[in-house]
């Protein structure tokens, strides 16, 4: 049997298939029908994953991924073509019976499969696959009279269906297929005939908040097929089954994580999170009128010192927003909605302030679409905006983000030996500079009962807001450079992030690690993702901009914790789970080359990586993951080799920087592995910091 998945490629209907297989031949077939815009490439992970009792097939349909139809084919790009294709196709391998799974487009072409071949399907697993006039989301009126709804993409790299998709002639070939799809909801009848009379095993998987694809669609099975299944996932909570499935996680483990994650969610409809109020909101967002129903913060008393959000407000328009935001990606695509409704100046004027709501929330809007762009889910994306529309706008006073002016580098030209940026300061200067900044000074005395609010407030006050304004204008970013420019840019946030949650600890103290501080780390990791989502060089440059204000803001908040890089540096390089007993030590052969046993023969990132999955703070997966991205980019950088590592005049920004290397991502990630639980080895779950760690004070008492 071979777990390996290989790529082949055979002639079916004059086509030549390129297909993905593995698993033993032997075993019973599962045939895998991608959607739009997607490939087989969209399986990847699953595939191996099936392979270890399934033999999985997972061809390209034609005009998507590297299926190649000759040009004297005169194909005909339709759902009915791609059934006889497939079909021809299982015939060339010489499959007689097979379970199908069906996603999107892969839909309606496999149970097209399924009414000529009835004999032949032993099972029918179908992801946000229409059978019934009840899956179909408003949005997908007009897609019926032609206008095409590339729904929810599945996690993949995008490159790849873009570079696909855009081949010459491609365009025409997508909107034939596009226009074809009518005809699939007049095949609906014949589909539910097909169900009653031949009752295949169903599994039906659905979002649950799915405005696109109801779960009606799901549910709808039930009227015909006694033997369904219904899974109901929550859309709106997949960032961190997303994280765990890129990191490997197996389809048993990301059922165990969304199982636990859904407990608590609230109903898409919910009007009034206190009184538990659902009532569905009957209006009709627009884009003339959207802004009108944007998120206000408002305060109610919750005793005589101190008040807290009212989250009605919040709430309750969600759920139509989502709906307005889901019907002009269908539209626009992604990348240009995230342009004209968080970056235009239509969206940021008379206090609309999209972008500052994008920021906003502990950056989580900002984190949502990101992971809806880097695993091209067009849904994320909407439930993300929704979610950046009912935020209040991250405190307005601490950006300025019109265009900057051309200015000088400030320092003589970078040395072999220093990095430093093309102009202004260094994000580790500013840092710097913000510490010796009076201004900057954090709010006294500290409190360790003030609410997060309360120290916002606080610190929102005394001249901190024009200071931040001040220093987030010292880092220049020089749209003259173009990708080298912004892959610099994000390489200083990626360095102080990791540097502002592991390394403000104190020597000889229990490690803390920052609750939101995390959240900083966890947002760099999207940064590139958005980067290449964003259309224009104007708008990237204004998220890379509006992030730093965020993170001094966060910064003050915390008591102004003091980066230590000695600290990180201190910690190993090759951490590994607790031991429960001697049973647990690896026993290596006498054949193994070199010693496992010995840390200096051990890549310690598997090991985090398979423990990490079975964390129970979602935080932690994510944390990891933005740690062993930057590992992977820049995990070799020398001693000193951080950009602003050293002032102009060659002294170091922050004591200990000229010692400080690429293995601050690993020694991080062991600290929060350390910190927050190695659970899958017996140690008890950990907890990130909220004590405001900056101020000495929050460090009185025994750890």
């Amino acid at each position: 049997m071979s777990l390996k998945t290989h790529v082949k490629t055979i002639q079916a209907d004059g086509v030549n298939v390129f297909y993905r297989e593995a698993g033993s031949t032997s075993a019973p077939t599962i045939l895998l029908l991608h959607g739009y815009p997607s490939s087989s490439f969209q399986y990847r992970n699953l595939i191996p994953i099936l392979a270890t009792k399934y033999h999985v097939l997972a061809p390209d349909m034609p005009g998507f991924g590297f299926t190649d139809v000759p040009e004297g084919r005169n194909y005909e790009y339709t759902f009915g073509s791609f059934a006889i294709t497939i079909g021809a196709f299982v015939d060339a391998l010489r499959i007689k019976k097979f379970a199908i799974y069906i996603f999107d487009y892969g839909a309606p072409t496999g149970l097209r499969l399924a009414l000529d071949r009835p004999d032949s399907i032993t099972a029918i697993i179908a992801q946000n696959g229409n059978a019934y006039e009840e899956g179909l989301g408003e949005v997908w009126t007009p897609y019926l009279h032609g206008v095409p709804h590339p729904e929810s993409v599945p996690p993949e790299t995008y490159h790849l269906d873009y570079y696909a998709i855009s081949r010459p002639g491609n365009s025409e070939i997508q909107l034939d297929v596009f226009y074809d799809y009518r005809n699939n909801v007049a095949l609906y009848p014949k589909f539910q005939a097909y169900f009653r009379e031949r009752n295949p095993p169903i599994l039906a998987i659905w979002g649950k908040n799915d405005i696109v694809f109801p779960p009606a669609g799901a549910e709808a099975y039930k009227k015909d097929s006694p033997q369904v299944e219904i899974k109901l996932l929550n859309t709106g909570h997949f960032a961190l089954i997303l994280a765990a499935y890129d990191l490997g996680a197996s389809g048993d483990q990301l059922q165990a994580i969304y199982d636990r994650e859904q407990e608590g969610l609230d109903p898409i409809h919910l009007a009034d999170r206190k009184t538990k109020t659902v009532e569905e909101q009957h209006v009709s967002i627009t884009s003339a009128n959207w802004t009108e129903y944007l998120g206000e913060e408002k305060y109610v008393r919750q005793n005589k010192q101190s008040y807290i959000p009212d989250l009605t407000a919040f709430v309750r328009y969600y759920a139509s927003l989502l709906s307005f935001f889901s019907g002009v990606i269908a539209k626009l695509g992604a990348g240009e909605t995230i342009e004209q409704y968080v970056f235009s100046p239509a969206a940021n004027g008379n206090g609309t302030n999209m972008l500052l709501r994008f920021v906003g929330g502990a950056v989580h809007p900002t984190i949502q679409t990101g992971y809806g762009v880097e695993f091209g889910s067009d849904a994320m994306v909407a439930q993300a905006l929704a979610q950046t529309a009912i935020h209040s706008p991250f405190y307005p006073g601490i950006f300025d983000l019109r265009p900057q002016a051309n200015i000088a580098n400030g320092h003589s030209a970078p040395t072999k030996e220093h990095r430093q940026p093309s102009h202004g300061k260094s994000l580790l200067a500013i840092i710097r500079e913000a510490y010796e900044s009076e201004i900057m000074h954090p709010v006294m005395p500290y409190d360790p009962d003030a609410f997060l609010r309360q120290r916002f407030t606080d610190a929102y006050k005394d001249g901190r807001p024009e200071e931040i304004v001040r220093l987030a204008n010292l880092w220049y970013i020089d749209v003259s450079r173009g990708q080298k420019e912004l892959d610099e840019k994000l390489e200083e946030l990626i360095w102080l992030a990791t540097l502002l949650l592991a390394g403000t600890g104190k020597p000889g103290r229990k490690p803390r690690l920052d609750f939101f501080l995390m959240h900083i780390l966890n947002v760099t990791l999207f940064i590139p993702s958005l980067l290449k989502a964003i259309p224009t060089m104007d708008s990237k440059v204004t998220l890379l901009r509006a992030v730093l204000p965020v993170i001094l803001m966060y910064m003050l908040v915390r008591g102004r914790p003091r980066i230590d890089p000695s600290l990180l540096m201190s910690y190993t390089t090759t951490p590994r789970p607790p031991l429960a007993s001697s049973k647990d030590r690896l026993q290596p052969d006498k054949s193994s080359i070199g010693d496992p046993t010995e840390d200096k023969n051990v890549n310690p990132w598997p090991e985090i990586i398979a423990s990490v999955l079975h964390a129970p703070d979602a935080h932690t997966v994510k944390a990891i993951r933005a740690l062993y991205y930057g590992a992977q980019h820049y995990g070799t950088t020398p001693p000193g080799g951080a950009i602003g590592a050293f002032q102009p005049d060659g002294t170091e920004t922050h004591d200990g920087m000229a010692k400080a290397d690429g293995t601050i991502f690993i020694r991080a990630a062991g600290v929060v592995m350390d910190t927050l639980g190695w659970v899958s080895h017996g140690q008890a779950e950990g907890a990130w910091d909220r004590s405001a760690l900056g101020w000495d004070d929050a460090w009185k008492g025994d750890d």
